[in-house]
């Protein structure tokens, strides 16, 4: 097993099973496309909260250039933190 890329931020890892050892270089970005941003609208028709947002993923080796769009839903963190809004969220409290 050869790791081949560790990635620094996210804490990924790209492992290469193999019999024979070939070494090659694969390049992997993202990013958010501005303009795609999809828009909840308020009553009087003005942009509120972001619903979706559409994603590129470039994967880049020598000789070989792909990418894809993808859209990615646009979650509010908040609703995560307590059932209810006015509720203390008690995760982890003994």
């Amino acid at each position: 097993m050869r790791l081949s890329r560790a990635a620094r931020k996210g804490g990924g890892a790209l492992v290469t099973l193999t019999t024979h050892a070939s070494m090659a270089s694969l390049r992997v970005t993202s990013q958010i496309l501005r303009e795609t941003y999809r828009w909840r609208k308020t009553p009087f028709g003005d942009p509120a909260e972001a619903q979706e947002v559409m994603i590129r993923v470039r994967a880049r080796s020598l000789g070989w250039n792909r990418s894809a769009d993808f859209p990615v839903p646009v979650v509010p963190y908040d609703l995560r933190m307590s059932l209810e809004p006015g509720l203390v969220d008690r995760r982890g409290v003994r």
